[in-house]
């Protein structure tokens, strides 16, 4: 092979890589811009249950899902973790809809369920705001710090395009069903300090609350009663695209005997 040859070879060659590497640049810059902006509505997909039920995913619940992930790790997700908190959500979501009264729309929920991002421990909220009436003169308790209640009151009114670009990804994935269930059957967490703790006491296996995984500062769990969500296998909470319709439930009838 003569040295033009080559040259053109390697010239070639480097052209491709280039372009490469621009294409790559390029699909990274739409995602990022696309996870910019609220997603539209008409994009996303919606939860199916296995009892038939469905529940479509707003824009609303898109952002705060990814409130209560961007709160929760106080803005650095990893992707396993985010996408197992959504997953985790997801899953209650299933549980809490067969019994009476209990909040299950995951807008609500997540907002009930995560402290960093709930109402009731706002400097108006339930849980905190006689601490800040003007006629309390006491100590404000840790959980009811200044601190901790201007960040969630800041977590709760955060923007889109604010949050964790991990956490706004992670949620566009979740909600349009591109996602895989890392964590079947689980149903919360627990910041790992306080998981332990109540391990010791035994408080956990009294509320029938299974180790599942322990993802950086947080432990999963499942339900071993009430229901046992540890034996679930995956078909209990699915997500489909938009433009897809939830499986449908099939009651085969129990055999009883042979013919």
């Amino acid at each position: 092979m003569n040295g033009f040859m080559i040259s053109t070879v390697y010239n070639s060659n480097t052209q491709r890589h280039s372009l490469l590497c621009l294409l790559s640049a390029m699909m990274l810059s739409i995602s990022n811009a696309s996870a910019q902006t609220l997603p539209q509505e008409s994009l996303l997909g919606q939860i199916c249950y296995g009892d038939g039920d469905e529940q479509k995913i707003s824009a609303d619940t898109a952002i705060w899902l990814a409130r209560m992930i961007d709160g929760e790790t106080y803005g650095h997700p990893t992707e396993v973790e985010a996408n197992t908190m959504l997953w985790a959500i997801a899953q209650l979501s299933a549980v809490r809809k067969t019994k009476r009264n209990l909040t299950w729309k995951l807008d609500k929920l997540a907002q009930l369920y995560s402290q960093p991002i709930n109402h009731k421990w706002t400097r108006s909220g339930r849980k905190c705001k006689r601490y800040y009436a003007k006629d309390f003169d006491g100590k404000i308790p840790g959980n009811c710090s200044k601190k901790k209640v201007k960040r969630r009151e800041n977590n709760r009114s955060k923007p889109w395009n604010e949050l964790a670009p991990i956490a706004r990804q992670s949620v566009l994935k979740f909600a349009k069903g591109d996602s895989i269930n890392p964590a079947i059957g689980v149903q919360g967490w627990y910041a790992s300090g306080l998981w332990y703790r109540r391990d010791k006491k035994n408080i956990n296996a009294r509320e029938h609350k299974l180790f599942h995984s322990k993802i950086d500062n947080n432990v999963f769990y499942t339900r071993t009663k009430s229901p046992a969500t540890n034996n679930w296998d995956g078909f209990e909470v699915t997500i489909v695209a938009a433009d897809s319709f939830c499986p449908m439930i099939i009651d085969l009838p129990s055999k009883q005997g042979s013919d």
